[in-house]
């Protein structure tokens, strides 16, 4: 018939016709807006994280009365314990913080699973605080903790050997520890992944390798299955399994590379009981590096973007890499610069290291240049907290702080976690020593609840 332009504000707009068609006429009319959207507002201006949710912070207790501080002769010298010994790893939906005590043996720190109950004001032990003998139940690594709350998971030290510590997952319910059943690799096999409902879990083990040697290779559990081990291929060897999807279909893990110079950890993906790939776009030329978190379906998986300089055939060499996503049908996004400086386009250092599992909130650390060079009296190096959203952009938590008027007078900061239904941010300056490493050190967190308007 002819062509219909529509050129359109925020509350008018404008409509002109021109016909092919012979018997009409030209024209044009203006147009009125009947209804609008309440948000995002017109025009349209970036909205402050506070624009869209209702934020309380609540800084979380440090005193931890578990009585076993302190095990064995402590060393002349030796500084005693004084609190603020809890190291946090996760969030539950409900706002139950799962984490580790620090204590210290024979001036050696030692980690205990605690976890703190919505409302509670002390820490609670989540498992009995001794196998026997007085030893404590030493766990390695992080934490994880049910979507519900209800169901922990823990990588315990069983003991050691001349080549590594022995590791055993453990599932923690109502007090009553279960070490995981039917292990393929059993002494040596480190849960590094979970399903929102611990249904599904993803990890490592050790296994042999000629002449006399072991390599570490990655497994997945579930209740009916056991451990089953993850296919290698040429393209991905020995990738670590780092996360697996809430249904237990899609595994994501990292593949280091070594082309060219530096070593870097490529983003893999097994899908089923296939053959892994890495995470390319092929589209934009580029490859997700340094995998760092996970959607709950393991669709979207936040890292950095490398851009490629020749395929996969010739070793994976990348030319540069900035902060991004890569998502299930193959496409990928940069998470923006942040505060970039004159003589440093790249923006600040920051990494990603949780997510939501719908994949709308990230979470994790950033690092001015100041916190790099200058950090604060007595410390090596300093960070800040982030997060991310696709309608925010980077947010920093100092400045979300400073405008909910509750500053946290902490020498640094990272965000830790975030709940599964990102209702629960988890703030934390991790584990900050002041002197030798031997002494003990001093942690701080808050939890932020975000309430969405």
């Amino acid at each position: 018939w002819g062509r219909l332009e529509l050129a359109l504000e925020c509350d008018t707009g404008e409509a002109v016709y021109e016909p092919t068609e012979a018997g009409f006429a030209e024209g044009r009319f203006d147009l009125t807006r009947l209804t609008r959207l309440e948000s995002p507002d017109c025009p349209w201006v970036r909205p402050k994280l506070t624009d869209l949710y209702d934020i309380a912070v609540t800084e979380l207790p440090v005193e931890w009365d578990s009585g076993l501080l302190e095990i064995g002769t402590p060393p002349p010298g030796h500084v005693p314990a004084e609190g603020k010994r809890i190291a946090v790893h996760g969030v539950a939906n409900d706002g139950t913080v799962v984490g580790t005590g620090i204590g210290y043996g024979n001036f050696a720190p030692y980690y205990l699973p605690v976890s703190l109950p919505p409302g509670a004001s002390r820490w609670e032990n989540v498992v009995d605080s001794s196998t026997g003998g007085g030893v404590p139940r030493v766990i390695s690594g992080g934490i994880f903790v049910s979507a519900a709350g209800d169901a922990i998971l823990i990588n315990e030290i069983t003991g050691t050997t001349d080549d590594h510590l022995e590791v055993e997952p453990v599932f923690v319910r109502d007090g009553e520890a279960t070490p995981m059943p039917d292990q393929l690799w059993p002494g040596y096999s480190p849960a590094r992944g979970v399903s929102e409902d611990l249904s599904f879990v993803v990890g490592g083990g050790m296994t042999p390798a000629e002449p006399d040697g072991l390599v570490e290779a990655s497994w997945k559990w579930d209740a009916e299955q056991g451990q089953v081990a993850l296919r290698a291929s040429e393209e991905v060897p020995g990738a670590r399994a780092i996360c697996v999807s809430n249904d237990g279909s899609v595994v994501i893990g990292e593949q280091e590379n070594w082309s060219p110079g530096e070593p870097v950890r490529l983003g893999a993906r097994w899908v089923g009981a296939g053959l892994p790939h890495v995470l390319v776009d092929d589209a934009a030329g580029r490859v997700l590096a340094e995998p760092s978190a996970c959607g709950g379906d393991a669709g979207i998986v936040f890292g950095g973007l490398s851009v490629l300089d020749v395929g996969p055939g010739e070793g994976w060499p990348i030319i540069s890499s900035a902060p991004g996503f890569w998502t299930k049908d193959g496409g990928s996004g940069y998470l923006g610069v942040l505060a970039p400086a004159q003589d440093d386009p790249d923006g600040w250092p920051l990494a990603i290291a949780d997510v939501s599992s719908d994949g709308t909130l990230a979470v994790g650390w950033y690092q001015s240049p100041e916190m790099g060079e200058n950090p604060p009296s007595g410390w090596t190096s300093a960070s800040g907290g982030l997060i991310w959203t696709q309608d925010t952009g980077h947010v920093l938590v100092s400045d979300l702080l400073a405008e909910l008027e509750h500053p946290l007078d902490w020498p640094s900061m990272h965000v830790a976690a975030i709940s599964p239904n990102g209702k629960y941010v988890l703030l934390t300056t991790g584990e900050l020593r002041d002197g030798p490493v031997g002494l003990p050190s001093r942690v701080h967190s808050a939890l932020l609840r975000l309430a969405p308007k």
